[in-house]
């Protein structure tokens, strides 16, 4: 598996963590009704318009799917093999914005003596530091979005 394949992969099991998928016919719709605010939550994941269908059908399922639901649809996760352009002009009009994430892959692994230095800390001793940590990273959300981000990363 390659290092982009692998992102992909890592991903969706993030968001199956809390998030429950559904397969459709132009992607995956994961839900999750605890945190109807949680956009990594709330998603259209390897989304794949193939040549029969359009861009204007797969909005129409998606936001078929979270309607029946009472839920939103905060994000679309194109699939590798998905024209960019199209989509990320389609979507700019339904108001989305275009987020980047890089993958980097390493060729080869450092001897194990230089891993030394880290420790596995059990997720219980955490708990409170994890809180902080995620109360510090939420503070440009609105409250009720804060308290969803910070809950669902407590799940997870």
């Amino acid at each position: 598996m390659d290092g982009l394949s692998a992102t992909r992969r890592t991903s969706q099991v993030y968001y199956e963590q809390i998030g429950e998928p559904t397969g459709l016919n132009h992607g995956v719709a994961f839900t999750c009704d605890r945190y109807p605010l949680l956009h990594d939550g709330n998603l259209f994941h390897d989304v794949l318009v193939r040549a029969e269908s359009s861009l204007e059908a797969a909005w129409a399922e998606a936001e078929a799917f979270y309607a029946e639901r009472g839920l939103m649809c905060w994000q679309w996760v194109p699939n590798e093999d998905q024209a960019i352009e199209p989509m990320a002009t389609f979507l700019h009009a339904k108001g989305f914005v275009t987020e980047t994430s890089f993958a980097m892959e390493l060729k080869s692994y450092p001897p194990a003596a230089t891993f030394d230095a880290v420790r596995i800390i059990p997720a219980r001793a955490m708990r409170r530091a994890y809180r902080q940590l995620l109360t510090e990273e939420v503070g440009r959300y609105s409250e009720a979005e804060r308290a969803c981000l910070i809950e669902a990363g407590l799940d997870r």
